[in-house]
C-alpha cells in the first residue's frame, strides 16, 4: 500500500513555496540606512505595491550591504537606487519607469566655498558615502573619505575631519534639521541629478509591466510630485 506524505509535511513544503513565491502578500525590500530621500522612495513604492495588495516591510542595510542581501534573493529588491547597478548585481531588475529623484549637492560649514562643479573639490578632504553608486567616481582625482551612512557623514563634516560633505539634498537637508544649531549649508548647486529606480530581485520579474504602468499613472496623475512636495513641506517645517 502506497503511503502518503504526512499531511503535516505537505503543509510545511506548501507554506515555504508560497513564502517564495513571486505572488507573496509581503515582500521586503532593503534599503540605505540614514538616507531620508529613501523614506520618500519608500512611501511611494508603499502606496504602488497597496494596488497590488502586497505589503512592503522594509529592511535598512549600510550602501553596499543592502544591494549584496537584495541580489543574493535574501530580500525581494532594493527600494531604489540610480539607473545602471544591474550591470554589478545581475539578479535585479530596474522597472523602467523612475519612482524618485536626487540632486548632489555639496554641504560645508565653510560659507566662503563655492563650487561650481566636481573639479572645484581638489584640494579638498571631501567625505562620500560607501554604498552610494553615484559617488564612485568621486575617489578618482579627488582626497575622500568614505562613511557608512549620511547621518555619520554630516557628524564627521561638523567635528572637521573633512571639509566638505557630498550628498542629495534632501538628505543634508533632513540632517540640518535635526541639528538646527549646526552651522552647515549648501556651497554648490545641483552638481549631479540623478532619477531613482526601483529594482526587483528576477524572481518577481512577472511584476514589471503592472509596477511600470502603475509608476506611469502616479507621474501622469501628479501623484508623485505631490508626495515628493508634501515630503519637502514636511522637512523644511519649524
Amino acid at each position: 500500500m502506497e503511503r502518503k506524505p504526512p499531511l503535516l509535511l505537505f503543509c510545511f513544503i506548501a507554506a515555504i513555496a508560497w513564502a517564495h513565491s513571486s505572488d507573496a502578500r509581503e515582500l521586503t525590500f532593503t534599503t540605505f540606512r540614514n538616507a531620508p530621500i529613501q523614506k520618500l522612495s519608500a512611501q511611494i513604492i508603499s502606496e504602488a505595491y497597496a494596488t497590488l495588495d502586497i505589503k512592503v516591510s522594509i529592511k535598512e542595510l549600510p550602501g553596499l550591504r543592502a544591494l549584496v542581501v537584495a541580489n543574493s534573493g535574501e530580500t525581494d529588491g532594493e527600494i531604489s537606487r540610480i539607473g545602471g547597478i544591474e550591470k554589478k548585481f545581475t539578479n535585479l531588475i530596474a522597472i523602467p519607469t523612475p519612482v524618485n529623484h536626487i540632486e548632489i549637492v555639496v554641504f560645508s560649514e565653510n560659507s566662503a566655498l563655492k563650487i561650481e562643479n566636481w573639479h572645484n573639490l581638489q584640494g579638498l578632504k571631501v567625505g562620500i558615502v560607501s554604498g552610494s553608486v553615484f559617488t564612485e567616481t568621486l575617489d578618482q582625482g579627488l582626497n575622500t573619505l568614505r562613511i557608512n551612512n549620511y547621518k555619520q557623514l554630516f557628524t564627521i563634516l561638523k567635528r572637521g575631519r573633512v571639509d566638505v560633505a557630498v550628498s542629495p539634498y534632501i538628505n543634508g537637508l533632513s540632517m540640518l534639521k535635526t541639528n538646527p544649531h549646526w552651522t552647515i549649508l549648501p556651497v554648490s548647486p545641483s552638481l549631479q541629478n540623478e532619477d531613482l529606480y526601483h529594482y526587483i530581485h528576477k524572481r518577481h520579474r512577472h511584476l514589471i509591466p503592472k509596477l511600470n504602468q502603475i509608476f506611469q499613472e502616479m507621474h501622469s496623475s501628479g501623484r508623485i510630485k505631490h508626495l515628493r512636495n508634501q515630503f519637502l513641506e514636511e522637512l523644511v517645517k519649524n
